[in-house]
């Protein structure tokens, strides 16, 4: 981690929202932004544009510059769309980048932001996130040390491997020395990716629990059906591929576990779907074979 982190204080903060067929949703988390008072600019990511989404700049106190895509990139793809349009933009800032699906509480952008100006070997940082019912979601994640199997924490107990992309708030010099989202990963998978390459650059992302978001379960990936088991098996086989010989080991046990855990309450079609993933991670290392299901 480059040591010439700090003095940030007065630069501003740009944020990315992802949108995928759910104008209703983006405009909502759009206006949660606009009750704080703190963001600079807002880039919306229209993946698989319709030309549906109609967004009036002059309601909000940020600029907001809408990035249509013609194809369906997934959610890496989509936001790395943003990322390598504000370095054309020549935008040195802090970044927080959200689902469409999730809202901000009071304060959250404020809390995060003063958390990487104040400890900026974090690299990035979560707030902790809200289910609709105000029960704990998640305080970040971990991937198991025996199965691979990646899990949600509702504890402060529990080990931090990553942070969930569902809301996250980046370092500009951690953007710059971890990079770009794997474009391997087309939903779900890539933060937990992207957390392995912050703690290899040296960064020690955290959750700040004086922020909040609430998460809605899931606007976009709940559209995608049983086949997100058969992309978590993908998933879990590309992640071993790209974090070594003992992450590879890992996830082939996990997936024999979550195999026997279908069979064992007689879910063919969960097994089936499971089998279809983790081949597919072996012939299909990229995420384009997922580009006809959610971002």
């Amino acid at each position: 981690m480059n040591q010439n982190t700090r003095g940030y204080s007065a630069i501003p903060t740009d944020a990315i929202i992802l949108n995928w067929h759910d104008a209703r949703r983006t405009k909502a988390c759009l206006d949660s932004l606009g009750q704080d008072g703190t963001l600079d600019r807002v880039y919306i990511v229209d993946n698989e544009s319709d030309g549906s989404l109609d967004i009036r700049e002059a309601e909000y106190p940020f600029t907001v510059t809408v990035l249509r895509v013609r194809e369906n990139r997934g959610f890496s793809g989509g936001v790395n769309v943003a990322i390598r349009r504000r370095r054309l933009d020549d935008r040195v800032a802090m970044l927080l980048v959200l689902n469409n699906d999730a809202e901000l509480r009071p304060g959250a952008v404020k809390a995060l932001r003063d958390a990487l100006i104040t400890t900026p070997e974090y690299g990035l940082v979560s707030p902790v996130i809200l289910n609709t019912d105000g029960s704990i979601q998640a305080r970040g994640a971990r991937v198991s040390k025996v199965s691979g199997i990646a899990r949600s924490n509702t504890t402060l107990k529990q080990r931090l491997d990553y942070l969930t992309w569902a809301c996250v708030m980046l370092h500009p010099t951690a953007l710059d020395e971890i990079g770009d989202l794997s474009e391997e990963f087309f939903m779900y998978w890539e933060d937990a990716d992207y957390g392995r390459r912050a703690r290899l650059a040296g960064f020690k992302p955290a959750v700040i629990e004086g922020a909040e978001i609430v998460h809605e379960l899931s606007g976009s990936s709940s559209r995608a059906g049983s086949v997100l088991r058969e992309y978590y098996a993908w998933g879990l086989r590309v992640y071993g591929l790209r974090a070594g010989k003992m992450a590879q080991t890992r996830s082939l046990l996990g997936y024999l576990i979550l195999l026997a855990a279908r069979l064992r309450v007689g879910d063919r079609d969960g097994a089936t779907a499971l089998m279809r993933g983790w081949a597919r991670g072996r012939r299909y290392p990229t995420h384009q074979c997922w580009a006809g299901v959610a971002p």
